[in-house]
């Protein structure tokens, strides 16, 4: 999940993301925030009557929900939502779980008959950009988990363990 903020200058809308950003990553959480500086079409498509505004999107480009507008969001308000946000995962374990979670189960049976090789190659782009960026970006637990400093190595080692979760899951083993 992203935060998306339209203010009205780009200091207000840079002081917001990085708000939000500081909160998202002390706290651990799962997501980012972009600034969409006040694009008038942009607001009006969404339904942004006044700025500044903060949009919770879930996932692009149609799910998202205005949470604030018309004033700077308070430091409770910026709590309030990252509070919401998913914690990132801490051991390697949790992180391949989630990762195999997040498998549709029609999904799992497909990807279940693949190597562990195709398994995480087929992993490594869109899901292990994700998992780099969301999960492994200032998490040193995990990273300490996964056996390495390097996220990549690391969404590797997340795959590997994800794929022999998913065998036992899927009886495949």
């Amino acid at each position: 999940m992203a935060f998306l903020v339209h203010g009205r200058t780009a200091p207000e809308s840079d002081a917001i993301v990085a708000a939000l950003r500081r909160l998202i990553d002390d706290e651990g959480r799962v997501g980012d925030a972009f600034e969409m500086r006040g694009d008038p079409e942009e607001c009006q498509k969404r339904g942004i009557n006044s700025l500044p505004a903060v949009i919770l999107l879930r996932r692009p480009p149609n799910d998202y929900e205005i949470l604030f507008a018309g004033s700077v969001p308070t430091d409770h308000h910026l709590a309030m939502w990252v509070a919401d946000l998913p914690p990132k995962p801490r051991s390697l374990l949790v992180a391949a779980a989630m990762v195999v979670a997040k498998i549709a189960p029609d999904t799992r049976r497909g990807l279940a008959t693949k190597t562990r090789g195709e398994f995480v190659a087929h992993g490594h782009y869109s899901p292990g950009t994700f998992i780099r960026n969301s999960w492994l970006l200032h998490n040193p637990r995990l990273l300490a988990s996964c056996g390495t400093k390097d996220p990549d190595t690391a969404s590797s080692r997340i795959f590997e363990e994800a794929w022999q979760i998913l065998q036992l899951v899927s009886g495949a083993s």
